[in-house]
């Protein structure tokens, strides 16, 4: 396993997370992901490792994921990053200050 143990734990309340709350799978899929990215996106996030975390098949998580929302994870990721390092720069902050 590439994961590390927390990242695996992550994953699995996020799995129980969805179960919980009674989510459709399609949407819950994307859910889940947009969740763990949000939470993550300052660590070096991989497809695979999402996709392992969730226990989906990467190929069919990317897909899927493009489908609904119009774009790649990787391109949601992107997009994260650079939210978050905008934040940073407004207030006056570098964005090696984000740790």
């Amino acid at each position: 396993m590439k994961i590390g143990a927390e990242e695996y734990l992550i994953g699995i309340l996020f799995k129980l997370f969805s179960k919980l709350s009674g989510e459709r799978p399609y949407r819950d899929k994307t859910k889940q992901i947009t969740d763990f990215i949000n939470a993550n996106f300052m660590r070096d996030i991989k497809i695979s490792d999402i996709a392992e975390m969730l226990g989906y098949n990467r190929k069919y998580l990317a897909r899927s994921f493009k489908e609904k929302c119009g774009f790649t994870i990787h391109e949601y990721l992107i997009k994260k990053r650079l939210s978050e390092g905008k934040k940073l720069l407004e207030k006056g902050k570098g964005v090696e200050d984000s740790g």
